[in-house]
């Protein structure tokens, strides 16, 4: 396995969930960017939205 597979297994496997908000608002440009990161990324089953 290549060590930039690694790599992203390893981010993986700390990625943990947000459980306090803080109110800050939220970049538009980070939000288009996530969702475009999200359009990319694999489904339960291969369903398709």
């Amino acid at each position: 396995m290549s060590d930039q597979s690694e790599a992203r297994i390893g981010f993986l496997r700390r990625l943990r969930a947000v459980r306090e908000l803080t109110g800050e608002p939220v970049a538009r440009e980070q939000i288009e960017q996530i969702l475009e990161v999200n359009r990319w990324s694999g489904s339960g089953v291969n369903r398709q939205p």
